[in-house]
């Protein structure tokens, strides 16, 4: 099974009363890009601004090619809180999740994810997010 072709990630946090400044002082780092419910956000430059419906805190990995979901795992992660119960009490208040978007150059392409990384998500209460994009059928 050959190796997806490329992919790219983030975490995620989101919720009505997220507060990114509070988020940033508990996790122990920046986020790529933030906002609270109400804010008027821009999510590309080419497009009009809109309302934030709510909350949202997120930090984007470097995108790899082939896939390589372990090492965007640990990217994400580090600088990050290594404090269980600080995951526990953001995973109880705001939707967590790693965000992965799965970019395939052939019809069967597959991914392995190891255990360690399984368990660093899950241990703090992190989803995980999957959209797998299939290559163009007209290429």
């Amino acid at each position: 099974m050959a190796a997806l072709h490329r992919a790219v990630a983030s975490l995620n946090l989101s919720g009505d009363d997220l507060n990114p400044e509070k988020i940033t002082e508990m996790l122990g780092a920046k986020p790529s890009r933030a906002w609270r419910k109400g804010d008027d956000i821009r999510m590309r430059p080419d497009l009009a601004p809109k309302f934030a419906r709510q909350g949202h805190w997120s930090k984007r990995a470097t995108p790899t090619e082939p896939e390589n979901l372990d090492a965007q795992v640990i990217e994400l992660l580090d600088g990050l809180t290594k404090d269980i119960r600080v995951w526990q009490q953001l995973s109880e208040q705001f939707r967590i999740s790693v965000f992965c978007g799965w970019f395939m150059s052939d019809a069967n392409e597959g991914v392995e994810i190891a255990p360690s990384t399984l368990l660093l998500l899950g241990e703090r209460g992190i989803r995980l997010d999957l959209d797998i994009y299939s290559p163009d059928d007209d290429a």
